[in-house]
């Protein structure tokens, strides 16, 4: 039986994983540092205020994730009103 080689399968996925990662923080600092600030040049032409302007580079995923938080601590908070409740 002849042995597989996993080397160049783990190190062409590493690559890709890597690939990736970069490609991820890349895309953060770019919204985080350098669009941002972009919000004080334009504070007031347009009508937008800062929370607006954050919300428009929130991803889709961030915008999922803190849903789901503010679901789950309202359910928390009924639970621990039904438990005091019930003491």
């Amino acid at each position: 039986m002849p042995r597989l080689n996993l080397k160049p399968l783990l190190t062409f996925l590493s690559q890709i994983a890597r690939d990736v990662f970069v490609d991820n923080v890349i895309v953060q600092v770019i919204e985080r540092h350098l669009l941002a600030p972009l919000h004080t040049l334009f504070h007031g032409d347009f009508g937008i205020t800062e929370a607006d302007f954050r919300d428009m580079l929130t991803s889709e995923d961030e915008r999922a994730l803190r849903a789901e938080k503010e679901g789950l601590e309202e359910k928390i908070s009924r639970l621990k009103a039904c438990e005091a409740e019930l003491r």
